[in-house]
C-alpha cells in the first residue's frame, strides 16, 4: 500500500502528486477509490482537486461515490472539478444505457456514435479574461 502511505505524507505537493499518479491508473486505480474518496474532504485545495479528478479517471468505480463527490458542488475550492466529474459521470452512464426509441418515433439516423467518427466541437468563452490555467483539462477527453 505504498499510495496510502503517500496521501498521508506530510508535504501537500507529495498527496497531490500521488492522487495523480492513482488518476494516471484510469479504472486500475480503483483499488485505492475508498482512500481516494477521503482526501476530498481533507487538506489542502489542490489536494481535494487532485482526489476529485482521480475519482473521475476510475471511471464506473469512481462513479460510486457520486454522492460525496456531489457534496462539494457549491465548494469554493473545489466545486468546479466537482461539477465536471458529475458531468463526466453522467455522460458515461448515459452512454452505456441502450439508445431506444420510442414508439412511434421516427430514425433520423443520428446516433450516439457518428459513422464518419465524433462530430467537430467549438468551445465558446464568455470573454477576455474568463480563461484559467488548464481549464480545458476537464474536457479533453471526453467522446
Amino acid at each position: 500500500e505504498p499510495f496510502v502511505r503517500i496521501f498521508n505524507a506530510p508535504a501537500v505537493p507529495v498527496q497531490a502528486a500521488a492522487l495523480q499518479a492513482v488518476a494516471k491508473c484510469g479504472e486500475l486505480g480503483q483499488v485505492y477509490a475508498s482512500e481516494v474518496c477521503r482526501m476530498m474532504f481533507k487538506g489542502h485545495g489542490s489536494v481535494r482537486g487532485a482526489a476529485i479528478e482521480s475519482l473521475q479517471a476510475m471511471g464506473a468505480r469512481g462513479r460510486a461515490f457520486y454522492a460525496e463527490v456531489e457534496t462539494l458542488w457549491d465548494d469554493l475550492e473545489v466545486g468546479h472539478i466537482a461539477c465536471a466529474a458529475l458531468q463526466a459521470f453522467d455522460a458515461a452512464a448515459k452512454m452505456q444505457e441502450p439508445f431506444i426509441l420510442e414508439e412511434g418515433a421516427v430514425d433520423l439516423g443520428y446516433s450516439r456514435e457518428p459513422e464518419g467518427g465524433p462530430l467537430p466541437v467549438a468551445l465558446l468563452f464568455p470573454g477576455q479574461g474568463s480563461q484559467y490555467v488548464k481549464m480545458m483539462t476537464e474536457v479533453q477527453d471526453l467522446p
